[in-house]
């Protein structure tokens, strides 16, 4: 027996008081041959973030911004950091028409929207995005009280290009995350950028230049808020709050007033339909006039109180129930048969992607506002409006309306799908009042996106424009699928299903409505990936 071995088991005999202290690390040092060390261990995170969509190179360009960034970033998640540019902005322009000064709101509206901009842009991005929607929501009012104060109507004002050059002030996010344009995540978009850009030149050259410049920024607008809100995905539960807030009082608002237009048409209203010739919104008078409230006119009214319903539906704020009722009869006022079967589709996809439970939140919700708003609906100036125009319905071969549409289809038809290099953009839309050729003016109300599409970017540029967007309209919806706890996802994935629905009777994917539909497409996809594993 060796000394040590001696050493230890007179050790062992003795009282545990009476041993002498070990070493430290004896015992480890005798039983180091026969006990494996332990594996360390990884320390998880408390929420693990997936990869965006499965790209790198977003990551990478991600965090290299908040890091860079840090003291704007964190300005941007506070709760009233970004509120406070627009509501001065707001109350500016407030005091401007209060005092009557048309000119000043033509020359200083657009000016101010373009600063307040870039600061939300640099310093609160999510708020940016809130700011772009309330540009939308309002801007074609504060145009009607410049009109109606200078007591000209103006057809070219330049207060409708505030809410686009703020818009465009997302170019940027291209620029300086080009490289995601190449990943899995930035690919349709560069599919959509792409078409829209081929038809720019052949619409400078057949149109006009101005006209095809205004056209592009209106169409590929839409796609850079999305890209914009994609490179921003940390900022998702930002969105989230900014966009329900905004859609919030936005539909108290745009319902409200709605109401007023309808029962009493301010002057600054009557002026302003006198003006446009527009005789399919009704007579200037109380209760002859299809509700378009503070928007160009009913059409793009009824789309966004489409979309602001679903996100209400499944996400009631404060102003909830209220702003739900009031943004209802508007819509119902609107006369626009297809936004009433938008929004019955996009409730339809609501009920069919969220789990159970969420399901019959929704179609609650969903009840009770209709409960409410219907009888209000039922009074003698509304019902005339509104039960004409479900009598329609069941009534199409007599409906004006319906053979008008028809008989566009069938004489323009041939021509749309002819064009194999596109008529190029500027040839349709409000940006006809820009081209000077000789029958533009034709063109400018175009009742079907699935034929003006390929009329304007031609066969190669509509061929990437429909696989990009339809890309991202894929993926959202399978993102809400996956979600089905996520109210607010499937609201948006909704508010893209029922846009992308009725395109067969309107472009819904430009201009303010198009923002809507990228927007629905973008908020499914940054949900899913921000969502703990």
């Amino acid at each position: 027996m060796s000394a040590r071995d001696a050493a230890a088991r007179l050790r062992r005999g003795l009282p545990a008081v009476l041993r002498p202290p070990r070493r430290a690390g004896a015992r480890r040092s005798e039983h180091a041959s026969r006990v494996r060390p332990a594996p360390r261990l990884r320390q998880p995170c408390a929420m693990p973030v997936r990869a965006p969509l499965g790209t790198d190179a977003l990551l990478r360009d991600a965090l290299r911004e908040a890091r860079r960034d840090a003291a704007p970033r964190a300005a941007s998640t506070s709760r009233h950091g970004g509120l406070l540019l627009p509501l001065l902005f707001f109350a500016v322009t407030a005091l401007l028409i209060v005092a009557g000064q048309g000119r000043a709101l033509e020359v200083g509206y657009p000016l101010l929207a373009v600063v307040v901009g870039i600061a939300l842009y640099r310093r609160h991005p999510v708020h940016y995005v809130g700011f772009v929607c309330w540009l939308l929501f309002l801007s074609p009012e504060v145009r009607r009280f410049a009109d109606y104060y200078n007591g000209a109507f103006n057809p070219t004002s330049p207060i409708q290009v505030a809410p686009l050059a703020v818009a465009l002030l997302s170019a940027w996010s291209l620029l300086r995350h080009h490289r995601v344009l190449g990943s899995r995540a930035g690919l349709p978009f560069l599919l959509v950028l792409v078409g829209v850009f081929y038809a720019y030149p052949i619409g400078a050259i057949r149109n006009s230049p101005l006209a095809a410049t205004y056209s592009l920024a209106l169409w590929a607008f839409p796609a850079l808020i999305g890209f914009h809100v994609l490179t921003t995905w940390h900022n998702c539960a930002d969105y989230e709050r900014v966009l329900a807030r905004s859609f919030g009082w936005g539909l108290l608002v745009m319902g409200g007033y709605g109401m007023i237009q309808f029962a009493l048409l301010p002057p600054w209203d009557a002026f302003w339909l006198r003006g446009t010739k527009l005789v399919t919104e009704g007579l200037p008078l109380p209760f002859q006039i299809r509700v378009s409230s503070t928007m160009n006119s009913s059409a793009p009214l009824a789309e966004t109180l489409m979309a602001g319903l679903l996100l209400l539906v499944a996400r009631p704020g404060r102003t909830g129930w209220l702003a739900g009722v009031l943004a209802f009869l508007s819509l119902l006022l609107s006369a626009v048969r297809a936004a009433w079967g938008g929004w019955l589709v996009g409730m339809l996809f609501l009920t069919i992607s969220l789990s159970a439970r969420m399901r019959w939140r929704v179609l609650a919700a969903a009840l009770v506002l209709s409960a409410v708003a219907i009888p209000l609906a039922s009074t003698d100036e509304a019902s005339a409006i509104i039960a004409s125009r479900f009598q329609t319905i069941g009534e199409l071969g007599s409906d004006t309306s319906f053979n008008e549409r028809a008989n566009f289809y069938g004489a323009f038809l041939a021509t749309a799908f002819s064009e194999i290099g596109g008529a190029g953009l500027g040839v349709a839309g409000d940006t006809t009042r820009l081209n000077d050729q000789t029958g533009a003016a034709q063109m400018a109300s175009f009742d079907s996106g699935l034929m003006e599409i390929p009329y304007t970017l031609g066969w190669s540029g509509a061929l990437l424009y429909f696989v990009g967007s339809g890309t991202l309209l894929l993926r959202a919806i399978a993102a809400a699928r996956r979600r089905k706890h996520d109210r607010f996802a499937g609201a948006w994935a909704a508010v893209a299903v029922s846009l992308a629905s009725i395109l067969v009777f309107t472009n819904t994917l430009v201009a303010g409505v198009g923002m809507l539909f990228f927007l629905g497409t973008v908020m499914p996809l940054i949900a899913a990936r921000t969502a703990p594993r």
